[in-house]
């Protein structure tokens, strides 16, 4: 993995733990906190902006979006909705002889 995906990795970590609340710090104290150049930081806000976690403004800085989804929850919504299966309940559920016939059961299984 690259360095500016680690960077964009661990933001995101910070912005669901709420150590970063409505705005991340300027690029420059990025840049010095990750020890990494400017343009590494940018393409890590890049896939953040990507994931809809942030939006920058122009000369103002770059906020956190509102409510971000984190990406763990769209990964265990992705997988869920995958291996959807159904499960069989067993048991017995006293019911007449003509609701049998309509459900097209056995009479001896009611």
């Amino acid at each position: 993995m690259s360095k500016y995906q680690d960077i964009a990795n661990d933001i995101e970590k910070k912005i669901i733990e709420k150590k970063y609340i409505n705005k991340l710090p300027e690029q420059v104290v990025l840049a010095q906190k990750y020890h990494t150049s400017r343009v590494t930081i940018i393409h890590a806000l890049k896939i953040l902006q990507d994931r809809k976690l942030i939006h920058a403004v122009k000369g103002h800085g770059t906020y956190i979006s509102a409510k971000p989804i984190p990406k763990i929850f769209l990964t265990m919504i992705m997988t869920a909705s995958s291996s959807v299966s159904s499960r069989t309940i067993q048991g017995t559920v006293g019911s007449s002889a003509s609701s049998a016939a309509r459900l097209r059961l056995c009479p001896d299984t009611i």
